[in-house]
Formats: structure tokens, sequence, C-alpha cells
């Protein structure tokens, strides 16, 4: 699962709390052939996009993002910690901590991590074992943009509630990208798109349309802030801060989220070693040996 995958379903499944054949090749020759079709293909075909603050500098990023909701069977949390550091020739580290917090169960604690060295590619999910990715459909490419993107998933699900006006700030430069400042306060003159319940089940359960539900289901009366954006809109410093009512399956509930964006030069001490015990990409797994086993009999759903 992805950075960003990750955070969206905290963020959704805490709101959603609130309601509470013959002839085909078979085993190696399989293999053979499917791998026989990547011939020819590069990274820069799966991931055309350019990666996140193109041009910056070696630098370190905090970012956090924190949902509260005051619901009537409880107060629930999430909290997501991520770190991001980019070194030269494309090296980065992400560390993810998160934390979700619900009534009566005690506190969820996970995360994720992920390295590239330039050269190899590390993923774990947290207190797993470290296993080495293979490059060649863009995973670490991936992996960094989607380090990024907390921000603009909060802007795009409340884009049309947020009023943007110059900050006294102006135009700077941070992590060697040009940035302007901008303030942030509630556009009043909007209101959500009434939708059936059968709407919202379908823009929460797919996951490039989980924002529409957000902007349907949550109504903020208040958006206070600053934030530091790249022209193509890109976060990279600053605070934003929305609050107001969810509704999510007849219960209403006071929400607010929070995120905080600050970036500073990448310290001395940080590292993009691979760890020793990383488990190699070419590994036996158990999922490819039961693929392998039953071949054509696998249930499709499972293809």
């Amino acid at each position: 699962m992805s950075f960003r995958a990750a955070a969206v379903g905290l963020y959704v499944g805490l709101a959603a709390l609130m309601g509470c054949g013959d002839g085909a090749p078979g085993g190696e020759a399989a293999l053979e052939q499917a791998l026989s079709t990547t011939a020819g293909r590069t990274e820069g075909r799966f991931s055309p996009r350019p990666p996140p603050l193109s041009g910056s500098t070696p630098h370190r990023m905090k970012v956090r993002f924190e949902l509260a909701l005051k619901a009537p069977n409880g107060d629930r949390r999430v909290v997501v910690d991520r770190r991001i550091d980019r070194g030269e020739g494309g090296r980065f580290r992400v560390v993810d901590d998160r934390r979700a917090a619900v009534p009566e169960l005690a506190e969820r604690v996970d995360g994720r991590e992920a390295v590239f060295d330039g050269q190899r590619f590390a993923s774990r999910r947290r207190f797993g074992p470290w296993i080495e990715r293979d490059l060649l459909y863009g995973g670490h490419e991936r992996t960094l943009r989607d380090a990024y993107d907390l921000g603009a998933g909060v802007l795009a699900a409340f884009g049309d509630y947020i009023t943007w006006q110059p900050d006294a700030r102006g135009a700077a430069t941070l992590a060697g990208v040009p940035v302007r400042w901008e303030m942030v306060s509630l556009n009043r003159r909007v209101a959500p798109r009434p939708l059936d319940a059968e709407a919202l089940a379908e823009l929460r359960d797919h996951v490039d349309n989980w924002r529409a539900w957000a902007a349907a289901t949550h109504r903020p009366t208040r958006v206070s802030g600053e934030l530091a954006r790249t022209r193509s809109g890109e976060v990279v410093a600053g605070e934003l801060e929305i609050g107001g009512q969810a509704t999510v399956e007849g219960v209403t509930a006071e929400f607010t989220i929070s995120l905080t964006y600050a970036v500073e030069t990448l310290p001395k001490e940080a590292g993009f070693d691979l760890p020793k015990d990383v488990l190699p990409e070419a590994r036996d797994r158990t999922w490819r040996m039961i693929r392998d086993v039953l071949g054509d009999d696998l249930s499709a759903r499972y293809r």
C-alpha cells in the first residue's frame, strides 16, 4: 500500500466510524512469458511526471496531518507525521508515523518507511521486515510523489471552500525552489451539492473520488492559515486549518483538519543506505508459489 493510500484509508475509515485455461503455459514458462512482455520498457514510460519539488536542493520536509472528530458516540482522531529526506542523485528516505484513536480501543500505531539510495529501493510497513522492491515499474517514484501529497489531497477536497489572498511575505525561495506565500480564508458562498446515500458510498469507496465524498459530507465553517506554494501548486511550508460539521450516514460531528508543512536544510546525519537485513526482491514468495502451483485453477479475482 502506498503512503498516500494509507493516509486516505485512515482518513476515510475514521470518518466512517461516525456511523459506525488449456494450452496456456504455467509455472516458470508463464513467468518467462510475462517477463518477456516488459522488453524495452523504461521507468519513464510508467511515471512520466517529474519528481515533487523538481530542482530542489537537498532538504528535510516534515508534514503533519491531523483529523479530529467530536461525534455523539465519542471523539476520534487520526494523526499522520511524515518526514521526507531528499538527497543528491534522487536519493530519498520517507518515514511515516500514523496514530488513530477511537473510543474504548487502544490507540493504533502504524506507519511506513521507504529508502532509495539512487540504485536500489526498499520499503517496509512499520515494525515489519525491510523488502527490496523492483524499480522496473517506478514504485520508488510513486512513493516519493505520494509522500508529498497530503496537502494536495486536502486542498483538492476543500479547494472550493478556500479563498486565497496575498501574504506580506510574498515571493521567497525554500529548498531551492521559488514559492509564494498566501493567506487562506473561508469562501462563504459555497454550498455542497446534496447526494443520496448510494452516490456518497460510491464516492467514498473509490480511491480517486474520495475527495468529492469529503467535500460533500464535510461542510467547513472556518478556514485559516498561510501556505507557501510553488507555481504548480505544490505545498512547501505553512499551516492550514479547516473546521466545520461532517455528516456521515445520518450522524453529525464537529471536525477539524489541520495540516503543517516545515522545510529545512538536510541534516548531516541523514542517511540513504539500505538496511543490511533487507529481504531481496528476487526472494521466494508464498503468493508466487501459490500462483505457480494453481496455474489456471486460480480464481480470476486473484489473477
